[in-house]
């Protein structure tokens, strides 16, 4: 089990707090990245889990690659995002898509472009729930919403 305190300290907030509610900024810390095997280690990625939603991302990817029309970066891109998906489980299941957010956001992995950083954070965020309107308007208001 991951030692929530840890993140608190690294970051000054509770993994189940909302960064408006908290007071935080994305751009208040330096991330500090991490090799994917040593995120694996660390935060306890249920690895085979986390292999079959790689193998079906990619599927998907490499299905719809006609359609989508994304360079071939994107598919690395895709891979890791999908084995880091639940990095968050261990420490908080129930909000596990928060705690991961947090944690991406703070130790993203090392293999990923600095500039694509903030797409793993909240791909691990919004993996969890159905976006309607509502929410992606509230979104839009966050770093999310100033993303390319």
């Amino acid at each position: 089990m991951i030692n929530e305190r840890k993140i608190r300290k690294e970051s000054n907030v509770s993994v189940t707090d909302g960064f408006s509610k908290s007071g935080y900024s994305e751009e208040a810390f330096s991330p500090e990245p991490l090799p994917l095997e040593d995120l694996s280690h660390i935060y306890g990625i249920e690895r085979s889990h986390a292999d079959n939603v790689a193998r079906n991302a990619l599927e998907l990817f490499d299905i719809l690659n006609s359609i989508h029309g994304l360079r071939p970066e994107m598919r690395n891109l895709v891979e890791i995002v999908a084995l880091v998906h639940d990095i968050g489980a261990a420490m908080d299941f129930e909000n596990h898509h928060k705690a991961g957010r947090l944690i991406l956001l703070l130790h993203p992995p090392s293999e990923v472009p600095e500039r694509l950083w903030p797409v793993v954070s909240w791909t691990a965020f919004l993996h969890k729930k159905r976006i309607g309107n509502e929410k992606l308007e509230k979104l839009k208001g966050k770093s999310f919403g100033r993303m390319p």
